[in-house]
Formats: structure tokens, C-alpha cells, sequence
């Protein structure tokens, strides 16, 4: 819907914009005038609210006008007002660029805007009176009622058509930009992982076996796999967990308790490993006690 704002030049259009993420809970909303005179300053109004509708305070905004930048933050109301700090001097179609930011939610959108003489306002305005259908001679009958709200309900229908365009092709542009965003990072991530491939656990491990003792490198081994099994169990549990809807410090909690090993388990474990190796006899570690220590002889 085309609505009208009076200023010093006449009549102007205003236009509005929208963008949601409904995963983040946060709707961007934006105001700002179709047409300005030249040499005027252009400037968008938006509000910044939660899926309930409720306001969001303290929103980083961002108007990227097309020589100028513009950087405000909401208020309690979730309003914010910026204004370019360079007058509009080239004529033709611009587009401002809207950023809003919030801890992890982000949003943008766009709104456009034509810059024109004040002549050619002037021609505008008065071609809109023109076909603006003058009512004054009409009186309260049944069909005026009728008219009114047949027009009224065609606007709302107008209104409620162009935000959902807008809503469902900014939805689509971040969709694509998630897409590319997790692309990209993906590839980062394995280029990461093959230029640090002899920086993980086992391989750092395998480099500190190489300077040990024959004798004791398969125990040594062995220990380093008993954690590094217990620490992929511990893994896939809290992957479970978040799989559950549990929140991440539950899954973190999950996991620090699948992955501990407490002292009894090692020395059990390194009482078998010295067994196994030929380090020692079944009858020489059940002389140890639970704490891995030989009884003192007082």
C-alpha cells in the first residue's frame, strides 16, 4: 500500500520494508520515504521486534545509503532513525541497505528510493490529485459505505501481498547466503584440518612414542587409546544430548562426565597392560593396593 506524507515540496510516496529470522526470534521493519528532492537528506525509520511482537533494545543499525554510511541503535521501543550526513545530489533510483545485528541474530534488507528535481515532484503531485477522485459531493449512502470498504479491504489485501513478497525474497537471500556462508566455511574448516593433520592428539602422541623406551612403548600406546576411546564415547553422548533438544552446558556436563576416568580405572588399567607386556606377574600387582602403592612395612 502507497501511503502519503506532506512536506515542504508536496506529496511524497512512502515505502516500507520488512526482514525475519524466525530461527533468531528477531523482525527488522523499515520506513522510509520512495521519492526525495534533490539536495535533500534521505533517511530511513525502522523498529526492531521479536517474533511476540515485543520491541528489542540496544540493536546495532546499519544504513548503507549510496555515498554515505549511517550507525544507530535502538531504543527501549526497538526504533531507530538514521539520516544520511551527505544530501542527495544524483538523480535516479538509489538503495539503502539495512543491517541489523544482536548478539548471533543478524538481519539486512534493502529499500529504494528515486531522487528528483522539485520540478519533477511537483509534476507528480499533481498528477496524483488529478486522478485522485474528488468524494465531497458523495453523501453517508449504503453505496459510499460500500465503496469505502471495498477499497479499504483491496488496499489491506495490497499491504498483506507486498509483505509477504518481500518477507519470502529476503528469506530466500538468506537462505542462499547461509548456504554459501556454511560453503565456504566448510571448505576453511578442511583446509584447516589437512594443514593441522600432524598437530591431533594421536599423531602429537605418536611423535612423543618415537623418543620412548622399546619396552614400554606398546603400554604407552595403549593408555593413549583407553582415553582417546572414552573421549569419543563422551563425543557422541553429548551429540545425542543436543540431538534431544538439551542445551549446550547440559551437553557440555555429558560429556565431562562420560569422558572421566577416574583413578581406580587407570590403575586397574595399567595393572593389566604391565600383565599383558611382561612388565610384571598377577601376583606381583595384587600386591599394590587401591591406590596404586605397596604396603609400608612399619
Amino acid at each position: 500500500m502507497l501511503l502519503l506524507s506532506i512536506n515542504v515540496t508536496g506529496f511524497l510516496f512512502a515505502s516500507s520494508a520488512y526482514a525475519a529470522e524466525n530461527n533468531n526470534s528477531m523482525i527488522l521493519s523499515i520506513n522510509s520515504l520512495s521519492v526525495f528532492e534533490q539536495g535533500k537528506y534521505p533517511f530511513v525509520n525502522g523498529i526492531v521486534t521479536d517474533s511476540n511482537g515485543n520491541p528489542l533494545s540496544d540493536v546495532e543499525i546499519q544504513a548503507n545509503f549510496s555515498s554515505d554510511m549511517g550507525i544507530a541503535t535502538t531504543d527501549s521501543a526497538g526504533e531507530f532513525s538514521i539520516t544520511s550526513n551527505i544530501p542527495a545530489e544524483e538523480l535516479g533510483e538509489h538503495t539503502v541497505t539495512v543491517y541489523a545485528t544482536k548478539d548471533t541474530m543478524y538481519l539486512n534488507t534493502h529499500v529504494t528510493y528515486d531522487i528528483m528535481t522539485q520540478s519533477e515532484i511537483a509534476k507528480i503531485n499533481a498528477d496524483s490529485r488529478e486522478k485522485t477522485p474528488n468524494t465531497s459531493s458523495y453523501d453517508n449512502s449504503k453505496y459510499d459505505l460500500l465503496s469505502r470498504t471495498i477499497l479499504e479491504d483491496m488496499e489491506e489485501q495490497k499491504k498483506e501481498n507486498i509483505k509477504n513478497k518481500i518477507l519470502s525474497g529476503e528469506q530466500n537471500e538468506m537462505s542462499e547466503q547461509r548456504l554459501e556462508t556454511n560453503s565456504k566455511l566448510e571448505k576453511e574448516l578442511k583446509s584447516f584440518e589437512e594443514k593441522n593433520e600432524s598437530h591431533t592428539p594421536r599423531n602429537a602422541f605418536l611423535r612423543f612414542l618415537a623418543d620412548i623406551d622399546y619396552s614400554v612403548k606398546d603400554i604407552f600406546w595403549h593408555q593413549f587409546l583407553f582415553t582417546e576411546e572414552r573421549t569419543d564415547d563422551a563425543r557422541e553422548a553429548k551429540e545425542h544430548a543436543l540431538e534431544e533438544g538439551k542445551s549446550s552446558l547440559e551437553a557440555i556436563k555429558i560429556f565431562q562426565q562420560e569422558a572421566a576416568i577416574s583413578q581406580n580405572e587407570i590403575i586397574e588399567y595399567n595393572k593389566e597392560l604391565n600383565i599383558k607386556y611382561g612388565n610384571a606377574t598377577s601376583g606381583v600387582q595384587e600386591q599394590f593396593d587401591e591406590n596404586g602403592k605397596l604396603p609400608r612395612e612399619d
